[in-house]
């Protein structure tokens, strides 16, 4: 039977019938919420255990294991496979299609004609129906985990994924470079509460900050008028999901199974750092105060980790410097929200740098520690390593030092982010990210008050965050 030619309602199905090839599902969910086709949630309600970002496995049922996509592949293919081999169906929940940029190219590489495959609606195609523009002549790029280094061409309009590392203003920018000139469109999280999509001119894109997933489409006017179409967004109104009822799974005892390994039982402690199980998913929370080593060295708040995730953005990103690494407290932090990233830890300290080592060893995460103070630390490194994120939880009174030397190193499009808890590292920073090849300045101040034993609120110093973007050295 063809999954795609049968007319019975997904709803009516057997959950064996919506298997044709294998145990394996791969779902394109679309932007999200309201985008799920009927027969594609069909689908994933006949699975046990569901694979999929932090976003996708919001959708999937409250039941199995969840496994969340993060960094390396291998490990996650390995929990699939044992998963697949102890008579489990898997579900892989993928946004927007399948096949756009995503993950069935590994899942077919990997488990090659045992996977049942239902496509969801791509950013593109969101984006191009915002702009009421045909897309079968566009061609498509992606700079997820990739170099600035694609051939666009100059006849034919194409789409770029953009990342956290590579956002619409560094593509913009690369695109002027290479001759491109005139309106570009900027889609920011399509399809969701917060949709965005702006029309502007490559130059006036390059600079700017968008928050959100983003895509980014250039059209040549030249192909525009002989079409008779122009760049004019239009706003979609919200649609209510569609309604599907749900058909109800075959628990695996009562399936027959070809395979003789016993269930994979598995725990947190042991499981490789890059998954993350639970019925309800969510984006790694950093750790609690009370989960870390401590020692003499100075260690973050929590509070003030959670700012740092989302001041710092280090999902995505390629390679990351931390300079006074201390106990560890934010080593761990950005070693969990980018497990696929180089992070480089410098510490001078030797009573820190035993209970940094202390502590990535408790929590599974590694960086490449330099005991050295910064920036003489930095000569110590590869001269290709250009970090696309630098954290300075500690300058030493160094920090004027330490910026001219990053200003040499950054890779453009990077972000720098200062905590500052003294009125002189504040002035120096602030000052210091105010001028190019600095831009995005933004500072904010974190104010934690906590309950004591006995209940009364304790106010706690505060923390100020100071982040900005890099455009590129002028020497370099």
């Amino acid at each position: 039977m063809s999954l795609h030619t049968d007319k019975t309602h997904p709803a009516e199905m057997h959950p064996d019938d919506m298997h044709p090839n294998g145990a394996l599902a791969v779902v394109g969910t679309g932007p999200g919420e309201g985008y799920l086709t009927p027969r594609a949630e069909a689908l994933m309600l006949s699975c046990d255990d569901f694979v999929g970002g932090a976003a996708a496995l919001e959708l999937a049922p409250n039941r199995g294991q969840h496994l969340v996509v993060r960094g390396e592949l291998s490990p996650l293919l390995d929990q699939i496979e044992g998963l697949l081999e102890s008579g489990r169906r898997v579900c892989v929940l993928t946004s927007g299609d399948p096949g756009y940029f995503s993950l069935l190219a590994a899942l077919e590489r990997r488990f090659p004609g045992l996977t049942t495959v239902e496509p969801g609606i791509s950013s593109v195609q969101v984006l191009a129906s915002r702009l009421r523009l045909p897309w079968q002549e566009f061609r498509h790029f992606s700079v997820h985990g990739r170099d600035l280094s694609f051939e666009a061409p100059l006849d034919l309009p194409f789409t770029v994924l953009c990342s956290p590392g590579h956002g619409p203003d560094a593509v913009a920018a690369y695109l002027r470079e290479h001759g491109f000139a005139g309106r570009a469109v900027v889609g920011v999280s399509l399809g969701r509460p917060d949709e965005e999509v702006v029309v502007a001119d490559l130059g006036g894109l390059v600079g700017r900050r968008f928050d959100g997933p983003a895509i980014l489409l250039f059209a040549p006017a030249e192909w525009l008028a002989e079409r008779g179409l122009r760049l004019e967004p239009v706003s979609i109104p919200d649609a209510a999901p569609v309604p599907v009822p749900v058909p109800v799974p075959i628990s695996p005892e009562e399936r027959p199974s070809a395979h003789s390994r016993p269930p994979v039982e598995e725990s947190p402690a042991s499981a490789p750092p890059i998954l993350e199980r639970g019925p309800s998913t969510m984006a790694i929370t950093p750790a609690r105060d009370e989960e870390f080593a401590r020692g003499e060295a100075p260690l973050s708040r929590w509070e003030a980790r959670i700012m740092l995730a989302a001041v710092a953005s280090p999902a995505g990103r390629t390679t990351i410097w931390e300079v006074g690494a201390g106990s560890g407290g934010y080593t761990v932090t950005l070693a969990q929200q980018a497990p696929g990233a180089l992070l480089v830890a410098f510490e001078k300290n030797p009573r820190a740098l035993a209970v940094l080592e202390q502590n990535l060893e408790r929590f599974g995460v590694s960086a490449e520690v330099v005991p050295q103070e910064a920036p003489d630390g930095f000569d110590t490194r590869p001269s290709g390593e250009r970090p696309d994120l630098v954290v300075i939880g500690g300058s030493g009174g160094r920090f004027e030092e330490m910026l001219h030397h990053l200003e040499e190193r950054m890779a453009p499009g990077g972000r720098l982010v200062c905590t500052a808890v003294t009125i002189d590292t504040l002035s120096k920073a602030a000052m210091g990210l105010r001028r190019h090849p600095w831009r995005n300045l933004e500072v904010m101040q974190q104010t934690v008050v906590r309950t004591d034993e006995r209940g009364i609120l304790r106010a706690q110093n505060p923390v100020t965050f100071l982040s900005a973007d890099f455009e590129g050295s002028a020497t370099a």
